[in-house]
């Protein structure tokens, strides 16, 4: 018999878990609309806030649940969803990949990171970044200036949840992204990844870190991929 506390069975707890949830998500929603309603941004309403973590006040503590619901009412208001062209947002409806196949300047590295956090933020769960090599992993779409350290803001504790020598990075509600590359692609094998980021696709020298390393590694819920590459003429691609 799986029950909780007070006698509930864990079905029931997990209801109630999602009502307080969604409860929590509409009264967060309020307050950051009112906060931009009422001009605490910047007069042109643009400029960049250098957090894509939560504006709104977590009451109650940090539960994961808690969190994630003010993941989810800060999502319309993020950096990343007020300063996109409509070129860098998702794909409305059901897809697995989106590839954003373009030159320089379009902001394939800004849009990589801000979209991955986004999915990291709302949906916890283990996540890849995966470049042409470890080196560029690291140096572009981590520590990048658009990468994703960048978007994580001033409030991120960069000591105590970024792992430089394994490229590891953590978030509050218990999502952490991975990074990996290409020409090492073993290591991705046996990955339960929720999502993906793969950046310069173009570049990469084995399909198999495609094909064997990151598609069956990609089985924990709706994990979907956002590829940024530059346009090569390559298979792969």
């Amino acid at each position: 018999d799986d029950r909780g506390p007070g006698g509930a069975s864990r079905d029931q707890s997990d209801r109630r878990e999602l009502r307080r949830t969604g409860e929590v998500v509409e009264e967060l929603e309020k307050e950051v609309t009112g906060r931009h309603e009422r001009a605490e941004l910047p007069p042109d309403g643009n400029a960049p806030s250098k957090d894509l973590t939560f504006t709104a006040k977590v009451p109650l503590g940090k539960s994961p649940w808690l969190l994630i619901a003010a993941a989810i009412a800060n999502v319309k208001n993020s950096e990343y969803r007020r300063l996109a062209r409509p070129n860098q947002l998702p794909p409305e409806g059901d897809w697995r990949v989106w590839l954003l196949l373009c030159g320089r300047g379009f902001g394939k590295t800004w849009t990589g990171a801000r979209w991955l956090l986004e999915k990291a933020l709302t949906t916890p769960g283990h996540y890849a970044v995966i470049g042409p090599t470890i080196a560029a992993t690291r140096r572009v779409c981590l520590e990048g200036d658009s990468g994703i350290i960048e978007a994580l803001g001033t409030g991120f504790d960069r000591k105590a949840n970024y792992n430089k020598s394994t490229g590891e990075i953590r978030l509050e509600n218990g999502s952490t992204i991975f990074a990996y590359s290409a020409d090492a692609y073993e290591r991705i094998l046996g990955a339960n990844l929720s999502g993906a980021w793969c950046d310069e696709l173009a570049a990469w020298d084995y399909e198999e870190a495609w094909s064997r390393g990151l598609m069956p590694a990609l089985r924990k819920g709706d994990a979907q991929v956002i590829v940024t590459t530059t346009p090569q003429q390559k298979p792969l691609v």
